[in-house]
């Protein structure tokens, strides 16, 4: 699904920086993804950790679920996506 949108994105994005190369659009998307879900687990666990607050706690699975599928196209990266998987239990 995030494929398709993206690629509806580009097809509209005439004139747009970046959209003119796909390819590294969508390795930027997936690094940037990447990031963003990699923050958010530690904004969760803080507020558990600062807060006592662990309303967010639920979302830490999908949020790593969504972090390995984009992190997998990133060879760099194997050695920390093998140390989390291995520290994550399902």
């Amino acid at each position: 699904e995030i494929d398709s949108l993206i690629e509806a994105y580009l097809n509209r994005a005439d004139g747009i920086p970046g959209a003119e190369n796909p390819s590294q659009f969508k390795s930027d998307f997936r690094l940037m993804a990447v990031q963003r879900n990699f923050k958010a687990m530690g904004s969760f666990a803080s507020f558990m950790n600062r807060r006592a607050d662990s309303r967010y706690l639920k979302y830490i699975g999908s949020t790593f679920e969504s972090w390995m599928r984009q992190i997998q196209f990133f060879n760099d990266y194997r050695p920390m996506r093998e140390v989390l998987f291995y520290y994550y239990h399902f």
